[in-house]
């Protein structure tokens, strides 16, 4: 077992950089896909962003010190699930025009974008889309309901079974 007395080691510059970087990306073209032209412009919090990041690196220690599992070696899906609570939590991107149709819970739908996103690139061809209405009602979950982080895995494991069917 790891020991639990170990300071955890903040991320370095570069890897949080990156990590930054990948959000912002997935946010871009996020917003691209779901909204016309003259409603695209956005506020990313990168304060928030960091910390997003931050926590999720630091779960990565929890896992090795508690459960012997190496940083590099954390499920892609318990990734996508943390970061996704994260940003359901601390909200850190805004559509600056309340006319766009993402505004007011661009952040639930982000959350929900990224999940089915990693679970199509992680899945291949075994991955079906679920149904519009199945996806507004997570979404509305996520805006009106409590999610744990711990829930937030589970829900995750659970699509990656039922997606795959």
């Amino acid at each position: 077992m790891a020991n639990p007395k170990e300071k955890y080691t903040y991320l370095k510059e570069t890897d949080a950089i990156n990590e930054i970087d990948k959000l912002r990306s997935n946010w871009n073209t996020f917003v691209n896909n779901a909204e016309t032209s003259e409603y695209k412009t956005s506020i990313i919090d990168y304060t928030q962003l960091v910390y997003i990041i931050d926590k999720v690196d630091k779960r990565k220690d929890y896992y090795y010190y508690f459960h012997q599992i190496e940083k590099d070696d954390m499920c892609e899906y318990r990734e996508i699930a943390l970061t996704a609570f994260w940003i359901l939590k601390l909200k850190p991107f805004k559509m600056a025009n309340e006319e766009a149709k993402l505004y007011g819970c661009e952040n639930e739908k982000f959350a929900m974008y990224s999940i089915l996103a990693m679970l199509h690139r992680t899945l291949g061809t075994k991955f079906k889309m679920p149904n519009k209405k199945f996806i507004e009602d997570i979404e509305y979950s996520f805006k009106c309901r409590d999610v744990s982080k711990e829930s937030m895995i589970d829900l995750v494991y659970g699509f990656s079974e039922c997606l795959s069917l």
